[in-house]
């Protein structure tokens, strides 16, 4: 699978995650602002709702590797906020937080 490709389908399953968050929201809240961040960096979205900032991993499969997980961790230790993952499972769109992957 080329680069490319992946680029493609990785930025399409973020907007679709984007549209996902705006209508149900995140963690109980439903007033949200959802923002795609240039290059991923540090995460792939930043969702604010009632002035609290959550981090947002996507991901098209179901697995998150180590390094990124301990990087994620940090990033959530440093600004506080929380981080959710998302993942893509055949059809639906999983958002977990990052306490909760195994």
């Amino acid at each position: 699978m080329s680069h490319k490709y992946r680029y493609k389908r990785g930025r399409k399953f973020e907007y679709r995650v984007m549209r996902y968050i705006e209508k149900e929201g995140i963690d109980g809240k439903k007033n949200v602002a959802v923002f795609r961040l240039a290059g991923s960096k540090p995460t792939d979205l930043i969702v604010i709702s009632d002035g609290k900032a959550y981090l947002i991993e996507c991901k098209t499969n179901l697995y998150l590797p180590p390094d990124d997980r301990k990087k994620l961790k940090e990033l959530e230790r440093i600004t506080g906020s929380k981080v959710f993952v998302a993942m893509r499972k055949e059809r639906s769109i999983i958002m977990k937080k990052l306490d909760d992957i195994v």
